[in-house]
């Protein structure tokens, strides 16, 4: 399964908006082509989900991601044909080609019920190894808040 997650909150991305979509749809059509089912997530995704599906995605998240991703991947590794419509949050293509939206999930309200990070998942070792060859220095990325505090659109 590949999963392009975008945090939502990132200035970043938000100014190379056409550039992050270019590789999102780049990234989109190589999980295809090794048949590898794809889900996107984030404010492009949830905008253009028709686009992200026709890019090659399975899935598009709208809305709140973490819960949304988690009961995909769930019905995803069960055994037998999966059936993804009605899933909160999910935008897939129906079996006659229309899109269909799982409706809306509300935003997580206790964030203290999120697992901590499965570091030992990653290879933080090779990471740091990389950095310091490449730039003398380690650095880290870290984010801290959930969407955009402002409310505003």
């Amino acid at each position: 399964m590949a999963v392009l997650f975008e945090d939502n909150f990132n200035y970043l991305s938000k100014m190379c908006l056409l550039n992050m979509g270019d590789a999102a749809m780049s990234m989109l059509g190589v999980a295809a082509e090794q048949v590898v089912s794809a889900v996107a997530c984030g404010s492009a995704a949830s905008d253009q989900a028709e686009l992200y599906l026709e890019a090659g995605a399975t899935a598009v998240i709208t809305g709140e991601g973490d819960q949304t991703l988690l009961e995909l991947l769930e019905r995803m590794s069960d055994a037998g044909p999966v059936a993804l419509d009605g899933v909160q949050g999910l935008t897939i293509r129906s079996t006659e080609g229309n899109l269909a939206a799982g409706g809306g999930r509300s935003n997580m309200r206790d964030l203290d019920g999120l697992p901590l990070p499965a570091w030992d998942l990653s290879d933080i070792e090779r990471y740091r190894a990389v950095w310091l060859e490449n730039h003398g220095h380690v650095s880290w990325n870290v984010a801290t808040t959930r969407g955009w505090p402002y409310h505003c659109n």
